[in-house]
Protein backbone atom coordinates (compact mmCIF):
# COMPACT_ATOMS: atom_id res chain seq x y z
CA UNK A 1 0.00 0.00 0.00
CA UNK A 2 1.43 3.36 -1.04
CA UNK A 3 0.32 5.75 1.68
CA UNK A 4 2.83 8.11 3.16
CA UNK A 5 4.04 7.17 6.66
CA UNK A 6 5.44 10.66 7.11
CA UNK A 7 1.89 11.96 7.19
CA UNK A 8 0.82 9.89 10.17
CA UNK A 9 2.03 11.94 13.12
CA UNK A 10 1.75 15.31 11.37
CA UNK A 11 -1.86 14.82 10.37
CA UNK A 12 -3.15 12.86 13.37
CA UNK A 13 -4.80 15.75 15.23
CA UNK A 14 -6.18 17.34 12.07
CA UNK A 15 -7.66 14.06 10.91
CA UNK A 16 -9.36 13.46 14.24
CA UNK A 17 -11.01 16.89 14.11
CA UNK A 18 -12.08 16.72 10.47
CA UNK A 19 -15.03 14.82 9.09
CA UNK A 20 -13.81 11.76 7.14
CA UNK A 21 -13.77 13.08 3.62
CA UNK A 22 -15.50 10.28 1.76
CA UNK A 23 -17.10 8.12 4.42
CA UNK A 24 -19.63 10.40 6.10
CA UNK A 25 -21.86 11.90 3.45
CA UNK A 26 -24.81 14.11 4.27
CA UNK A 27 -28.11 12.32 4.79
CA UNK A 28 -29.63 14.11 1.81
CA UNK A 29 -27.04 12.70 -0.57
CA UNK A 30 -27.74 9.21 0.73
CA UNK A 31 -31.40 9.70 -0.08
CA UNK A 32 -30.91 9.34 -3.79
CA UNK A 33 -28.47 6.45 -3.39
CA UNK A 34 -25.37 8.37 -4.41
CA UNK A 35 -22.41 6.62 -2.81
CA UNK A 36 -18.78 7.63 -3.25
CA UNK A 37 -17.20 4.45 -4.55
CA UNK A 38 -17.81 2.05 -7.40
CA UNK A 39 -15.89 -0.88 -8.77
CA UNK A 40 -15.98 -2.73 -12.05
CA UNK A 41 -15.67 -6.41 -12.79
CA UNK A 42 -12.73 -7.53 -14.93
CA UNK A 43 -12.34 -4.18 -16.67
CA UNK A 44 -15.86 -4.26 -18.11
CA UNK A 45 -17.74 -0.97 -17.90
CA UNK A 46 -20.64 -2.38 -15.88
CA UNK A 47 -20.60 -0.81 -12.42
CA UNK A 48 -21.43 -2.30 -9.05
CA UNK A 49 -22.17 -0.01 -6.15
CA UNK A 50 -20.32 -0.72 -2.93
CA UNK A 51 -21.90 -0.50 0.50
CA UNK A 52 -20.59 2.08 3.02
CA UNK A 53 -18.11 1.17 5.76
CA UNK A 54 -20.32 0.91 8.83
CA UNK A 55 -23.70 -0.35 10.02
CA UNK A 56 -24.68 3.23 10.81
CA UNK A 57 -23.91 4.33 7.25
CA UNK A 58 -26.22 1.54 6.11
CA UNK A 59 -28.98 3.16 8.14
CA UNK A 60 -28.90 0.47 10.84
CA UNK A 61 -29.43 1.12 14.55
CA UNK A 62 -27.92 -0.72 17.50
CA UNK A 63 -24.86 -2.91 18.00
CA UNK A 64 -25.21 -5.37 15.13
CA UNK A 65 -23.26 -8.57 14.62
CA UNK A 66 -24.74 -9.60 11.26
CA UNK A 67 -27.48 -8.89 8.75
CA UNK A 68 -28.95 -11.68 6.64
CA UNK A 69 -31.51 -11.40 3.86
CA UNK A 70 -34.07 -14.10 3.18
CA UNK A 71 -33.23 -17.05 0.95
CA UNK A 72 -34.59 -17.07 -2.59
CA UNK A 73 -34.40 -19.41 -5.54
CA UNK A 74 -31.40 -19.13 -7.82
CA UNK A 75 -31.26 -19.24 -11.59
CA UNK A 76 -31.86 -22.51 -13.39
CA UNK A 77 -29.07 -23.54 -15.74
CA UNK A 78 -29.45 -25.51 -18.99
CA UNK A 79 -33.11 -26.24 -18.25
CA UNK A 80 -32.11 -27.92 -14.99
CA UNK A 81 -33.81 -26.91 -11.78
CA UNK A 82 -31.47 -25.17 -9.34
CA UNK A 83 -31.67 -27.14 -6.11
CA UNK A 84 -30.18 -24.37 -3.95
CA UNK A 85 -31.64 -21.31 -2.25
CA UNK A 86 -29.42 -18.19 -2.07
CA UNK A 87 -29.09 -15.23 0.31
CA UNK A 88 -26.81 -12.25 0.92
CA UNK A 89 -25.40 -11.36 4.33
CA UNK A 90 -23.16 -8.73 5.92
CA UNK A 91 -21.06 -9.20 9.06
CA UNK A 92 -19.78 -6.38 11.28
CA UNK A 93 -16.88 -5.83 13.66
CA UNK A 94 -17.55 -4.79 17.26
CA UNK A 95 -16.86 -1.15 16.34
CA UNK A 96 -19.63 -1.27 13.72
CA UNK A 97 -17.36 -1.52 10.68
CA UNK A 98 -18.27 -3.94 7.93
CA UNK A 99 -16.13 -7.05 8.14
CA UNK A 100 -17.37 -8.87 5.07
CA UNK A 101 -20.20 -9.37 2.61
CA UNK A 102 -21.23 -12.96 2.04
CA UNK A 103 -23.13 -14.95 -0.56
CA UNK A 104 -24.81 -17.97 1.04
CA UNK A 105 -26.54 -21.01 -0.37
CA UNK A 106 -28.38 -23.96 1.08
CA UNK A 107 -30.67 -26.80 0.18
CA UNK A 108 -34.11 -26.89 1.85
CA UNK A 109 -33.88 -27.97 5.51
CA UNK A 110 -30.07 -27.94 5.45
CA UNK A 111 -27.45 -25.65 6.99
CA UNK A 112 -26.27 -22.72 4.85
CA UNK A 113 -22.86 -22.65 3.16
CA UNK A 114 -20.79 -19.59 2.28
CA UNK A 115 -19.85 -19.60 -1.40
CA UNK A 116 -18.43 -16.09 -1.79
CA UNK A 117 -16.73 -13.58 0.52
CA UNK A 118 -15.94 -9.91 0.03
CA UNK A 119 -13.57 -8.89 2.85
CA UNK A 120 -12.81 -5.30 3.88
CA UNK A 121 -9.42 -4.14 5.18
CA UNK A 122 -9.03 -0.85 7.04
CA UNK A 123 -6.17 1.42 8.01
CA UNK A 124 -5.38 2.07 11.67
CA UNK A 125 -2.85 4.89 11.53
CA UNK A 126 -3.53 8.62 11.29
CA UNK A 127 -4.22 9.57 7.65
CA UNK A 128 -5.76 6.17 6.85
CA UNK A 129 -7.41 5.58 10.23
CA UNK A 130 -10.73 3.87 9.56
CA UNK A 131 -10.45 4.26 5.79
CA UNK A 132 -10.78 1.30 3.47
CA UNK A 133 -7.38 0.14 2.24
CA UNK A 134 -8.45 -2.89 0.27
CA UNK A 135 -11.39 -5.05 -0.71
CA UNK A 136 -10.71 -8.62 -1.75
CA UNK A 137 -12.99 -11.26 -3.21
CA UNK A 138 -12.81 -15.00 -2.68
CA UNK A 139 -15.03 -17.85 -3.86
CA UNK A 140 -15.57 -21.40 -2.67
CA UNK A 141 -13.32 -23.89 -4.41
CA UNK A 142 -15.82 -26.59 -5.36
CA UNK A 143 -13.01 -29.12 -5.73
CA UNK A 144 -12.17 -28.93 -2.01
CA UNK A 145 -14.08 -28.80 1.25
CA UNK A 146 -14.67 -25.33 2.74
CA UNK A 147 -11.62 -23.91 0.99
CA UNK A 148 -11.69 -20.48 -0.67
CA UNK A 149 -9.62 -19.12 -3.53
CA UNK A 150 -9.00 -15.46 -4.29
CA UNK A 151 -10.97 -14.01 -7.17
CA UNK A 152 -10.26 -10.88 -9.19
CA UNK A 153 -10.50 -8.00 -9.04
CA UNK A 154 -8.74 -6.96 -5.83
CA UNK A 155 -9.49 -3.33 -5.04
CA UNK A 156 -6.94 -1.12 -3.26
CA UNK A 157 -7.11 2.49 -2.09
CA UNK A 158 -4.42 5.17 -1.68
CA UNK A 159 -5.01 8.51 0.09
CA UNK A 160 -3.12 11.81 -0.28
CA UNK A 161 -3.57 15.55 0.13
CA UNK A 162 -2.90 17.36 -3.13
CA UNK A 163 -2.71 20.90 -4.52
CA UNK A 164 -4.97 22.12 -7.31
CA UNK A 165 -2.33 21.19 -9.88
CA UNK A 166 -2.17 17.61 -8.51
CA UNK A 167 1.02 17.76 -6.44
CA UNK A 168 1.15 15.94 -3.08
CA UNK A 169 1.23 18.32 -0.11
CA UNK A 170 1.34 18.28 3.70
CA UNK A 171 -1.38 20.97 3.87
CA UNK A 172 -4.48 19.34 5.43
CA UNK A 173 -6.70 22.17 4.16
CA UNK A 174 -5.93 21.13 0.59
CA UNK A 175 -7.80 18.67 -1.58
CA UNK A 176 -8.04 14.99 -0.69
CA UNK A 177 -7.17 12.55 -3.46
CA UNK A 178 -8.30 8.93 -3.35
CA UNK A 179 -6.83 6.57 -5.94
CA UNK A 180 -8.76 3.34 -6.40
CA UNK A 181 -7.08 0.47 -8.25
CA UNK A 182 -9.39 -2.29 -9.53
CA UNK A 183 -7.16 -5.16 -10.52
CA UNK A 184 -4.66 -4.31 -13.23
CA UNK A 185 -6.96 -2.86 -15.86
CA UNK A 186 -8.91 -0.04 -14.25
CA UNK A 187 -8.27 2.84 -11.85
CA UNK A 188 -10.26 5.78 -10.54
CA UNK A 189 -9.07 9.12 -9.18
CA UNK A 190 -11.53 10.93 -6.90
CA UNK A 191 -10.82 14.41 -5.61
CA UNK A 192 -12.65 15.91 -2.61
CA UNK A 193 -12.66 19.47 -1.31
CA UNK A 194 -11.88 20.31 2.32
CA UNK A 195 -15.59 20.03 3.18
CA UNK A 196 -15.58 16.39 2.18
CA UNK A 197 -17.51 16.77 -1.08
CA UNK A 198 -16.52 14.86 -4.17
CA UNK A 199 -16.17 17.37 -7.01
CA UNK A 200 -14.05 15.63 -9.63
CA UNK A 201 -13.59 12.06 -10.80
CA UNK A 202 -11.32 10.65 -13.49
CA UNK A 203 -11.46 7.08 -14.71
CA UNK A 204 -8.60 5.38 -16.49
CA UNK A 205 -9.00 2.28 -18.63
CA UNK A 206 -6.85 0.16 -20.90
CA UNK A 207 -7.39 -0.54 -24.58
CA UNK A 208 -9.19 -3.84 -24.98
CA UNK A 209 -8.32 -6.25 -27.76
CA UNK A 210 -9.14 -9.67 -26.33
CA UNK A 211 -12.70 -10.93 -26.70
CA UNK A 212 -14.07 -13.23 -24.01
CA UNK A 213 -16.53 -16.06 -24.63
CA UNK A 214 -19.44 -13.81 -23.61
CA UNK A 215 -18.51 -11.29 -26.30
CA UNK A 216 -17.09 -8.67 -23.91
CA UNK A 217 -13.64 -7.20 -24.42
CA UNK A 218 -11.02 -7.67 -21.71
CA UNK A 219 -8.24 -5.13 -21.19
CA UNK A 220 -4.68 -6.36 -21.64
CA UNK A 221 -2.47 -5.88 -18.57
CA UNK A 222 0.62 -4.56 -20.33
CA UNK A 223 -1.13 -1.80 -22.30
CA UNK A 224 -1.00 1.80 -21.01
CA UNK A 225 -3.89 3.52 -19.23
CA UNK A 226 -5.85 6.23 -21.00
CA UNK A 227 -8.29 8.77 -19.52
CA UNK A 228 -11.68 7.29 -20.40
CA UNK A 229 -14.12 9.38 -18.37
CA UNK A 230 -14.22 12.70 -16.50
CA UNK A 231 -17.09 13.59 -14.17
CA UNK A 232 -17.68 16.83 -12.27
CA UNK A 233 -20.11 17.30 -9.37
CA UNK A 234 -22.04 20.46 -8.39
CA UNK A 235 -23.84 21.22 -5.12
CA UNK A 236 -26.43 23.70 -3.84
CA UNK A 237 -26.05 26.00 -0.81
CA UNK A 238 -27.02 23.11 1.48
CA UNK A 239 -24.24 21.00 -0.07
CA UNK A 240 -26.72 18.67 -1.75
CA UNK A 241 -25.73 17.20 -5.09
CA UNK A 242 -27.59 19.03 -7.89
CA UNK A 243 -25.69 18.06 -11.06
CA UNK A 244 -23.17 15.64 -12.48
CA UNK A 245 -21.55 16.20 -15.86
CA UNK A 246 -19.69 13.28 -17.42
CA UNK A 247 -17.52 13.30 -20.55
CA UNK A 248 -16.38 10.07 -22.19
CA UNK A 249 -13.00 9.87 -23.92
CA UNK A 250 -11.60 7.57 -26.59
CA UNK A 251 -8.06 6.14 -26.36
CA UNK A 252 -6.83 8.84 -28.79
CA UNK A 253 -8.17 11.57 -26.46
CA UNK A 254 -11.11 12.61 -28.60
CA UNK A 255 -14.57 13.03 -27.08
CA UNK A 256 -17.03 10.14 -27.21
CA UNK A 257 -20.03 12.08 -25.89
CA UNK A 258 -21.28 13.47 -22.62
CA UNK A 259 -24.08 12.97 -20.11
CA UNK A 260 -25.65 15.42 -17.67
CA UNK A 261 -27.77 14.38 -14.69
CA UNK A 262 -29.63 16.88 -12.50
CA UNK A 263 -31.12 16.45 -9.03
CA UNK A 264 -33.73 18.58 -7.28
CA UNK A 265 -35.20 18.40 -3.77
CA UNK A 266 -38.56 19.21 -2.22
CA UNK A 267 -39.55 18.74 1.39
CA UNK A 268 -43.14 17.56 1.85
CA UNK A 269 -43.92 17.60 5.57
CA UNK A 270 -41.46 15.17 7.15
CA UNK A 271 -40.73 13.55 3.77
CA UNK A 272 -38.16 14.36 1.14
CA UNK A 273 -38.82 14.19 -2.60
CA UNK A 274 -35.75 13.76 -4.79
CA UNK A 275 -36.07 14.12 -8.57
CA UNK A 276 -33.38 12.87 -10.95
CA UNK A 277 -33.48 13.83 -14.65
CA UNK A 278 -31.29 13.00 -17.63
CA UNK A 279 -31.49 12.54 -21.41
CA UNK A 280 -30.38 9.47 -23.32
CA UNK A 281 -31.05 8.21 -26.85
CA UNK A 282 -33.34 11.20 -27.53
CA UNK A 283 -35.48 10.27 -24.54
CA UNK A 284 -35.90 12.22 -21.29
CA UNK A 285 -35.87 10.12 -18.14
CA UNK A 286 -37.24 11.33 -14.81
CA UNK A 287 -37.01 9.39 -11.58
CA UNK A 288 -38.93 10.74 -8.59
CA UNK A 289 -38.23 9.21 -5.18
CA UNK A 290 -39.94 9.93 -1.86
CA UNK A 291 -38.26 9.15 1.47
CA UNK A 292 -39.85 9.12 4.92
CA UNK A 293 -38.46 10.72 8.09
CA UNK A 294 -36.32 7.61 8.67
CA UNK A 295 -34.75 8.15 5.21
CA UNK A 296 -36.36 4.97 3.86
CA UNK A 297 -37.62 4.88 0.30
CA UNK A 298 -41.44 4.82 0.25
CA UNK A 299 -42.29 5.60 -3.38
CA UNK A 300 -40.64 5.69 -6.80
CA UNK A 301 -42.12 7.05 -10.03
CA UNK A 302 -40.27 6.44 -13.29
CA UNK A 303 -41.21 8.54 -16.33
CA UNK A 304 -39.93 8.40 -19.91
CA UNK A 305 -40.68 11.12 -22.50
CA UNK A 306 -40.23 10.22 -26.18
CA UNK A 307 -39.54 12.55 -29.17
CA UNK A 308 -43.05 11.86 -30.46
CA UNK A 309 -44.49 13.46 -27.34
CA UNK A 310 -45.60 10.16 -25.84
CA UNK A 311 -44.91 9.69 -22.12
CA UNK A 312 -44.89 6.51 -20.05
CA UNK A 313 -44.98 6.36 -16.27
CA UNK A 314 -44.82 3.67 -13.60
CA UNK A 315 -45.04 4.07 -9.82
CA UNK A 316 -43.92 1.69 -7.07
CA UNK A 317 -44.59 1.96 -3.34
CA UNK A 318 -42.78 0.37 -0.40
CA UNK A 319 -44.07 -0.57 3.04
CA UNK A 320 -41.97 -1.66 6.03
CA UNK A 321 -42.18 -3.67 9.24
CA UNK A 322 -39.74 -2.78 12.03
CA UNK A 323 -38.14 -4.51 15.02
CA UNK A 324 -37.77 -3.09 18.53
CA UNK A 325 -34.52 -1.29 17.57
CA UNK A 326 -36.22 0.56 14.71
CA UNK A 327 -34.58 -1.43 11.89
CA UNK A 328 -36.80 -2.74 9.14
CA UNK A 329 -37.20 -6.51 8.97
CA UNK A 330 -39.71 -6.76 6.11
CA UNK A 331 -40.17 -4.61 3.01
CA UNK A 332 -43.06 -5.03 0.60
CA UNK A 333 -42.90 -3.53 -2.90
CA UNK A 334 -46.12 -2.74 -4.76
CA UNK A 335 -46.72 -1.76 -8.35
CA UNK A 336 -49.46 0.84 -8.78
CA UNK A 337 -51.90 -0.20 -11.49
CA UNK A 338 -54.54 2.36 -12.65
CA UNK A 339 -58.08 1.53 -11.52
CA UNK A 340 -56.87 -1.62 -9.74
CA UNK A 341 -55.60 -2.60 -6.33
CA UNK A 342 -51.87 -2.21 -5.82
CA UNK A 343 -50.01 -5.30 -7.05
CA UNK A 344 -47.55 -6.90 -4.61
CA UNK A 345 -44.45 -7.67 -6.68
CA UNK A 346 -41.77 -8.44 -4.08
CA UNK A 347 -41.38 -9.11 -0.37
CA UNK A 348 -37.92 -8.86 1.20
CA UNK A 349 -37.20 -10.11 4.73
CA UNK A 350 -34.01 -9.75 6.67
CA UNK A 351 -32.79 -11.07 10.00
CA UNK A 352 -30.71 -8.74 12.16
CA UNK A 353 -28.49 -10.36 14.76
CA UNK A 354 -27.51 -8.04 17.60
CA UNK A 355 -24.59 -8.32 20.00
CA UNK A 356 -25.47 -8.89 23.65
Amino acid sequence: MKYKKAFFIIFFIAIQLATPLWAQESEWRKCHNYLPFYYVNDGVTQEYEMVPRTAQELGLKGNIRALEYDYKKGYSLKSQENEYLYANAITFERNGYIRSKLRLRKKPKQRPQTIKKVNYGYGNEAIVNGKILYIENSVLDESTTNSFKEEDPRITFDYDYITEDGKITFDTTSLMQVMIYIGDNFKIQRVYNNKGKLFKERRYSKVSNKIKSNGLATAVKNTPFYLSRITSFSYDDEMRLVKTFMTKKRPDGSSEGFNEVTYSYKEIGDKLQVTKEYEENNRVYEELKIFNSAKLLTEVTEKVSYPSGRTTSQTYQYQYEYDAQGNWTERRAYQLVPNQANKLIQTTNREIIYRD
